[in-house]
């Protein structure tokens, strides 16, 4: 069985030297791989802001705003709540006096 080769860092690597040494690996042009990757790229980023875009859109159509917010504030004023919230004023306010003396 052949032993894989070990990747390592050549001396034609431009940058932290990927591509080289996956052309040395695989044998391929380190220009052509080089090339590959930048059209990858420049194709991918397109497809990104695309995707974003349309993302955007159905989180518009499908949530309306400040519905939540209403909701949340309605929830937030439900009775127990405020009892709770009464409670925890009222806590406060005797370590505040505690704290004074």
């Amino acid at each position: 069985m052949k032993s894989p080769r070990k990747l390592y860092r050549p001396e034609q690597a431009l940058l932290a030297g990927v591509c080289a040494a996956l052309a040395e690996r695989t044998g391929w042009s380190v220009w052509a791989l080089r090339l590959v990757l930048v059209a990858l790229l420049v194709a991918s980023a397109p497809l990104v802001i695309v995707g974003y875009l349309i993302a955007a859109l159905l989180v518009g159509l499908f949530l309306q705003p400040g519905a939540d917010r209403a909701a949340d504030k309605q929830r937030l004023n439900a009775e127990p709540l405020q009892q709770r919230q009464e409670r925890i004023d009222a806590l406060e306010r005797k370590i505040r006096g505690m704290e004074r003396r």
